[in-house]
């Protein structure tokens, strides 16, 4: 008997050692596989972040093209404050010149700035695009007012222009705000 008991306690211990090695091999499976999922996890956040990054700089850089205009109109804004009274001062032909380069001023180059921050903003393109366009609108009434003044001097032409400037960089402002807050929202941690 002691043969067979033997025996079987041998096959026992051969049945739990492949036992204990199958159930380790599957523990070591297990973790594999947990640490594959992990490392698909981690490559799928760090693709996530890189192509968030890259629409980040694209878009800061559209940002900082629509607001280096926006700038310059607010400059210009302040510029033409006086201008109808200078203009009043010069003689007939001067004068004609500089209402012309006045109107070159006016014009305004969009470039690709605003069709950079529509492909690239999902969510505040629009309201960005609104306040740039209420900028121009302004200044553009600026002008206008501008060459009314020139055309028809009036005592109220100085305060007008003092209040489109200012109206101007008003929303010069709002559109920085804007700006900021939207590449605040972009890069929040993925």
């Amino acid at each position: 008997m002691s043969g067979i008991f033997a025996l079987a306690v041998g096959v026992v211990g051969v049945g739990g050692a492949l036992g204990g090695q199958w159930l380790a091999q599957g523990s070591e499976s297990q973790r594999e596989a947990a640490r594959h999922v992990a490392e698909a996890e981690r490559d799928k956040r760090s693709d996530e972040r890189a192509i968030r990054d890259r629409k980040a700089d694209r878009l800061r850089r559209a940002y900082q093209e629509l607001m280096i205009l926006a700038l310059d109109m607010s400059v210009r804004a302040w510029r033409w404050r006086w201008l109808p009274a200078e203009i009043q001062k010069l003689p007939d032909d001067e004068r004609v010149a500089r209402t012309n380069q006045l109107i070159e001023e006016a014009s305004i180059d969009h470039g690709k700035q605003n069709i950079g921050v529509l492909l690239e903003s999902d969510s505040h393109a629009g309201e960005v695009l609104d306040i740039y366009f209420r900028i121009e609108e302004k200044l553009r009434e600026h002008f206008f007012n501008i060459v009314n003044e020139v055309q028809h001097q009036t005592e109220e032409g100085g305060r007008a222009a003092k209040e489109f400037a200012d109206q101007i960089q008003k929303e010069v402002n709002r559109l920085g705000d804007t700006v900021r807050s939207h590449l605040a929202d972009l890069e929040k941690p993925i």
